[in-house]
């Protein structure tokens, strides 16, 4: 089932163009996570901590604008980030079924 509830996936106008509300990348993110099931484990950070783990000074994730994740069946990997580009959404993929996931552009 879908983040709205009613069984089917839905991309919209917004199936091209990159998400900039925290609202519309988080819904893009769950909607992705009910095709290719993944944990999340990083998002939103403050500027402090930001630094304090060597992250960029204009990292999404002070904007709570990117996810560090990691997917249930790694070899998924591939598929996801085709179907996240599909959304604007940018995947990096990493090791052992781990990415970071952030608007594309």
């Amino acid at each position: 089932m879908d983040a709205r509830g009613d069984g089917e996936m839905k991309e919209t106008s917004w199936s091209v163009s990159p998400p900039r509300t925290v609202g519309d990348f988080h819904e893009r993110a769950k909607l992705l996570s009910d095709l290719y099931p993944f944990s999340v484990h990083g998002g939103g950070r403050t500027p402090r901590y930001n630094k304090k783990v060597g992250g960029k000074d204009d990292s999404w994730h002070i904007m709570w604008l990117a996810l560090d994740c990691i997917l249930d069946d790694p070899t998924q990997g591939p598929a996801l980030k085709e179907r996240a580009a599909r959304m604007g959404l940018e995947v990096t993929l990493k090791s052992n079924g781990n990415f970071h996931m952030e608007p594309m552009g």
